[in-house]
């Protein structure tokens, strides 16, 4: 979109004081406001366009090839850092899930979680929810470690946030498959369990396999009286 660096500074200059000014939802006429509108006349354009295709694999490639196009605006948003309402920053959030791009999915969801925000009426997920579960999701389906860790860094940052028991209870089970300890894997197991995920079968065999690895007190070999004193 921007065809010179110093467009594309300018851009996120004008991104961060209309963030700072709380304009970033306004219809005032200015240099901050005008950026906003751009962005959001662009993102309708590309939203139609994201809508008009049936390929989830085509879309996907959408939304990674229109995704430079805000970084600037949404870079000058995070660096005002005022939590305001923003009527960019929630689709590129969830835009950036649906691609895979983890970081600066967690950063997006991050701001938002934060700041309280939440997410336009289309969607009926609260950020934290979206967080988590997306990336709980992509684990599932394609169970690698850098993942993983994205997942437990979402845990990380919703911890103590409103979120839906089964999306919560979701990713204590998929970081209960990935876990090898036997007893961290049994409660995570217990943490899915309790927010009411069906791991039943799971964390029997997980309790099993924990009570084996656990060494048995009444079986330990010890020494007798008799035995201490011949070894004097």
């Amino acid at each position: 979109m921007y065809t010179s660096p110093a467009k594309e500074h300018r851009a996120r200059v004008l991104a961060e004081k209309a963030a700072a000014a709380g304009t970033t939802t306004s219809a005032t006429v200015g240099r901050s406001a005008g950026i906003v509108q751009t962005m959001t006349a662009l993102l309708a354009s590309h939203t139609a366009t994201i809508k008009s295709i049936d390929s989830h694999i085509t879309r996907a490639a959408r939304k990674r090839a229109f995704m430079p196009d805000f970084a600037a605006y949404i870079d000058g948003v995070l660096k005002a850092d005022a939590g305001g309402a923003d009527p960019i920053l929630p689709t590129i959030f969830v835009w950036a899930g649906d691609i895979g791009d983890w970081p600066r999915f967690l950063t997006l969801g991050g701001y938002l979680v934060r700041h309280g925000l939440e997410m336009p009426d289309q969607w009926t997920r609260s950020p934290a929810s979206v967080l988590v579960e997306t990336i709980a999701d992509a684990y599932s389906q394609d169970q690698k470690a850098d993942i993983l860790a994205y997942l437990a860094e979402a845990m990380a940052i919703t911890e103590g946030v409103d979120m839906a028991d089964q999306v919560r209870a979701k990713a204590f089970k998929a970081l209960a498959d990935a876990e090898e300890d036997p007893a961290a894997k049994v409660s995570l197991l217990e943490k899915a369990q309790q927010y009411g995920g069906s791991v039943k079968t799971a964390l029997t065999a997980a309790r099993k396999a924990a009570d084996k690895a656990t060494p048995d007190q009444d079986s330990a070999p010890t020494n007798t009286p008799a035995e201490s004193k011949a070894g004097d």
